[in-house]
């Protein structure tokens, strides 16, 4: 109800808004509107997110259980779903590691030199000593110089090194069908010339299905136009030198 001059009366004011609600994130009152049937828990979607996120961290859960840190005896909270947590944070367990080493001196398996263990496995000193070790063969990974890669196309190891860097020395990959075509061709291809499979598989690298474009542009318009090569245009090159 209003009067007049267009002010709320105290009864309507007092019925408007009900400042009862106590936020259960920072603890303040604050007024909720009438009109808004939900309950409101929050006096604001920030509040509302820091509780949630407060709630969901192992130091705040009730479930979770105390325990003192074995590297830095400092006590922290777990939940069950973290099981057998020893440390704070992983930089202390870092510490402890190479503080207390597992089984003490060992020798490097590359070089022969002596070094502390920092857990049970560790076979190197470093990791240029592990990376000279498992090369190329002895590589528990090691795949036969080829795999198939996520674009579909087979990717082969090649007798190149890479040049300065962070990888320096590590053979160089390329695709397989690239290497078919220069040894059939007798040179190396060109950066702008383009293979093209002409039955659609990726990983079927005969060379009767193998077709070279000369760039990207004009494999693009060629397959705009809708002419897909039927036949392989290599084979033909191969006759004509064999004919001349």
């Amino acid at each position: 109800m209003t009067h007049g001059n267009g002010e709320l009366s105290a009864a309507s004011a007092g019925s408007a808004v009900d400042s009862g609600i106590v936020c259960e994130g920072c603890g303040c009152r604050f007024e909720k509107r009438p009109g808004i049937t939900k309950r409101r828990r929050f006096c604001s979607l920030d509040c509302y997110r820091r509780f949630a996120k407060r709630e969901h961290h192992a130091c705040f859960r009730k479930d979770a259980a105390s325990r003192v840190c074995v590297g830095c005896s400092t006590p922290f909270r777990v939940t069950e779903s973290q099981g057998g947590k020893r440390f704070c944070e992983k930089a202390c367990w870092r510490k402890f590691q190479r503080e207390h080493p597992v089984n003490g001196l060992a020798g490097c398996k590359e070089c022969s030199k002596t070094f502390k263990r920092l857990h049970a496995g560790q076979l190197f000193c470093c990791k240029t000593c592990q990376l000279a070790y498992w090369h190329d063969e002895d590589h528990p990974s090691w795949k036969g110089g080829q795999y198939l890669g996520g674009d579909g196309f087979v990717v082969c190891r090649t007798d190149q090194k890479r040049g300065p860097g962070p990888s320096a020395g590590r053979a160089v990959y390329t695709r397989r069908h690239r290497l078919i075509v220069a040894a059939a061709i007798g040179r190396k291809l060109d950066t702008q010339e383009r293979i093209w499979h002409i039955d659609g598989n990726k990983s079927n690298d005969k060379i009767e299905n193998l077709y070279i474009f000369r760039s990207q542009s004009e494999m693009a318009s060629a397959l705009g136009k809708g002419y897909f090569p039927s036949v392989s245009n290599i084979i033909l090159e191969e006759d004509e030198e064999g004919g001349s």
